[in-house]
């Protein structure tokens, strides 16, 4: 599994690539912000929960949620139904 500690500067990737789909990293917001450290680690595209207030150069895809910074957010309106 995965835990935050010194990861959130430096991201950390959880799943390997599968076939045609690359691999899935977790980081804070630094990390996320961190150009060249996403060139280094061939991250394309990156996911946030919230507005990172940030303009991604065009080769880099930012998928960003409608949520709100707080521990107490319930994300479920965001995704759709597993099963």
């Amino acid at each position: 599994m995965f835990s935050f500690g010194s990861y959130y500067n430096q991201g950390q990737k959880v799943l390997e690539a599968d076939g045609e789909l690359g691999e899935v990293w977790i980081s804070g917001y630094n990390f996320a912000h961190d150009l060249k450290a996403l060139e280094k680690n061939n991250i394309k595209a990156v996911c946030s929960g919230v507005d990172l207030h940030f303009a991604y150069p065009p080769h880099i895809k930012h998928l960003k949620f409608d949520l709100n910074d707080c521990h107490t957010q319930d994300a479920r309106h965001t995704f759709k139904p597993a099963f």
